[in-house]
């Protein structure tokens, strides 16, 4: 994991108005990892995917041991055998399969990346230059929006937690 900004390419542009009142197109968002400052929403970003996880392992779990007793298999299993969730579509996909309600998650995200003054990303910037305002945000297509949170979180908030989960 970097500090270093990231790139996310979305299918569909973001109209935005440049510094000479050009109105221009652009499919990329350079984005920033957030600092301390962004705690208050990255710990429950966090915590929701990490609870959200271990609910459906659960529910699977149990799932497998009724079939597992019906068909006289053993149901001791390995650690080795947990899988590490670190791919956006999979980060996605799992937030939809949990409980938790998805719309409120992206709600929460939305906070985190438009929460700075005015409602102008302190952390996303169209080309790298115009911030995220929280219009533009609310415009993006949900394909466009599925991208850009499974991409920030792999690259910017799960990753460490995940990797600090499956080494111990």
């Amino acid at each position: 994991m970097t500090n270093d900004p990231i790139d996310i390419y979305l299918e569909n542009a973001i109209v935005y108005t440049d510094k000479d009142g050009t109105r221009k197109e652009s499919n990329l968002l350079v984005c920033s990892k957030p600092t301390v400052k962004h705690k208050k929403n990255t710990i429950k970003l966090k915590q929701i995917f990490i609870q959200s996880q271990q609910g459906i392992a659960l529910k699977m779990a149990g799932m497998l041991t009724e079939e597992m007793k019906k068909s006289n298999i053993d149901t001791t299993g390995s650690k080795d055998s947990e899988q590490q969730i670190t791919k956006a579509k999979d980060i996605i996909d799992t937030l939809y399969f949990s409980d938790y309600d998805f719309y409120d998650y992206q709600e929460r995200f939305k906070k985190l990346i438009c929460g700075g003054s005015n409602g102008y990303s302190e952390l996303v910037k169209i080309d790298g230059t115009f911030p995220l305002t929280s219009t533009q945000y609310d415009n993006l297509l949900d394909e466009d929006l599925e991208i850009f949170i499974g991409e920030y979180l792999e690259n910017f908030l799960l990753n460490s937690s995940m990797k600090k989960r499956t080494s111990n």
